[in-house]
């Protein structure tokens, strides 16, 4: 059986990363709706998704409420603060050694436009992030049908929209996903020295955007060095885009030695640590309640907060399985409480999270039969990126889905790949390929 990797093969006429692709005779042959031109296709979806995300927008009442909502959040006022810092209108931040560079760096857009400059640019990449997962799934399926269901998973999902109505990195997060998907769905992706600096430094400027995104863009490097390890091929090539792939990271860390006197790319680790994972364990050691173990936990020393976690690990695990399942997972989203249209918004995100959460479980096997037979790195590295962005979420509490919202063009793209795969092996499928293969009357 061959090892996951990137020699060639098709999977619906794609050139994907997988090792054991499909034959000729298992090619989803594309039927006539799908043999459209593909800007008149994407010309289409785009006026549906401006449609659904107008219709959300006037709906919610927030365009009428943007000047009071776009840095409603503490967090959206500290990325404000670092952009003024970052383009001389403040000598300092305080929140600098926390928020990496490139959100702020965007947000100078409201110093030349207004705040209704960056919420249509945030606008912008929400369609395009939209548009963008859809292209990736009908790069690897050779299927515009596939294609339509991703997008019409990602503009039926209210969270999305709401996020570009706040300064918050998470629509630029999901733009960069949805790049991402469409650079792997080309293939090539551990083995084409191209391929290899274009996830790099779509990794790298995630890691810039959100901190802990360094641990997927290891993931990869690591991936990277096994495939080269391995095929003992264009190794210094490989090498050198990966290298030239890290130059975010590498000026991040510039600005953090700089300015703070560090070495590394943020410091919002210990503060995730300090202010969420360890309250909510605490409150469960002691039974009391988080308002309270957070108060405590601030009187902590040094090295008994250190040592905490450590020593309750039942309470640790029962804390984070607990922040997992009621504080992200099966929650909605908190921008979008309220009344009227805005709380009917607000319960859809939680019923579409509820059966997306189902969906995880159901798709476990499925996923992993696919990945046996399919030896797919795409669908293996996004299927592993979207877990580990679900996974971090267990440190943290009050968030609502904004932070597993981040992962949705993952579970898309995997989703509709893995379906349409079934769909292709299926008996069914395979019959209708079979007699869509056929020569009609006029062609014989």
């Amino acid at each position: 059986m061959a090892a996951f990797g990137d020699e060639a093969s098709t999977t619906g006429g794609a050139s994907r990363g997988a090792g054991a692709g499909f034959s000729m005779s298992q090619m989803d042959t594309i039927p006539r709706s799908d043999s459209e031109p593909a800007w008149r296709v994407l010309l289409v979806l785009g006026a549906v998704g401006v449609g659904i995300y107008a219709a959300q927008a006037i709906a919610t009442g927030f365009m009428a409420r943007l000047p009071d909502l776009f840095f409603s959040a503490s967090d959206a006022r500290e990325y404000r603060d670092v952009s003024r810092w970052l383009y001389g209108l403040v000598e300092r931040s305080s929140s600098s050694e926390r928020r990496p560079i490139l959100y702020p760096a965007f947000l100078g857009i409201v110093q030349v436009g207004g705040i209704h400059a960056a919420w249509i640019a945030q606008a912008a990449m929400w369609l395009g992030a939209a548009l963008l997962t859809t292209l990736a799934v009908r790069r690897a399926t050779s299927s515009w049908r596939w294609a339509t269901v991703a997008f019409a998973l990602f503009v039926a999902h209210p969270t999305l929209v709401a996020h570009t109505f706040h300064g918050l990195t998470e629509t630029l997060v999901v733009l960069l996903w949805s790049t991402w998907l469409y650079v792997a769905s080309a293939g090539g992706l551990l083995s084409e020295p191209r391929q290899i600096g274009r996830a790099t430094f779509l990794l790298s400027l995630l890691t810039i955007t959100k901190p802990i995104y360094k641990l997927h863009l290891l993931v990869f490097l690591a991936a990277v060095v096994v495939a080269a390890l391995r095929e003992q091929r264009a190794v210094g090539g490989r090498v050198l885009h990966a290298t030239l792939g890290l130059v975010p990271v590498g000026m991040q860390i510039a600005v953090m030695l700089a300015v703070h006197g560090t070495v590394g790319v943020s410091a919002m680790d210990g503060m995730v640590m300090r202010c969420c994972f360890v309250p909510s364990v605490y409150r469960h050691v002691h039974h009391v309640t988080l308002d309270d173990a957070l108060v405590a936990t601030r009187a902590l020393s040094a090295t008994a907060f250190d040592s905490f976690v450590v020593e309750h690990p039942e309470a640790a695990a029962y804390a984070f399985w607990k922040n997992l399942d009621r504080e992200n997972l099966s929650a909605g989203c908190g921008f979008l409480r309220g009344v009227s249209w805005t709380q009917a918004f607000f319960i859809w995100s939680r019923i579409y999270n509820t059966i997306a959460y189902g969906l995880h479980f159901a798709f476990v096997f499925v996923v992993a039969r696919y990945l046996w037979r399919r030896r797919d790195v795409s669908v293996l590295l996004a299927y592993t990126y979207a877990a580990m962005i679900v996974a971090s979420t267990g440190l943290v509490f009050w968030a609502g889905d904004r932070l597993i919202a981040m992962a949705w063009p993952l579970w898309f793209y995997v989703w509709t790949v893995v379906a349409h795969d079934l769909t292709v092996a299926s008996p069914w499928g395979a019959a209708r390929a079979e007699r869509r293969s056929l020569p009609t009357a006029r062609e014989s």
